[in-house]
């Protein structure tokens, strides 16, 4: 009686652990969105405008899949890294010349 629950419990349990990891993955697009949203706050934050930065640079590593680099085309000039990954949590980092 015993066993027959155990080996109910884990023919129930399996599939929830093999699909673990294997929900819907961001899109890049999607990524975009939320760097470019992160940019607006960082522009108004900073009292610059956000159209005085261009189309970003694109880039990976093994930790985030989506680096968005934007550069500023105003006076200071601001590069702005946002960092995206699966998850769609969002770091930024910044550098102004």
């Amino acid at each position: 009686m015993v066993l027959t629950r155990v080996r109910h419990f884990c023919f129930l349990l399996l599939p929830l652990l093999m699909c673990i990891g294997c929900g819907p993955q961001m899109s890049e697009s999607d990524a975009e969105s939320l760097a470019i949203n992160k940019l607006k706050e960082y522009s108004k934050k900073e009292g610059i405008s956000f159209e005085q930065f261009g189309k970003p640079e694109v880039s990976s590593d093994e930790k985030h899949p989506w680096i968005f680099d934007f550069q500023s085309n105003g006076s200071p000039r601001h590069l702005v890294r946002i960092y995206v990954n699966r998850n769609g949590d969002v770091e930024i980092n910044r550098m102004i010349e």
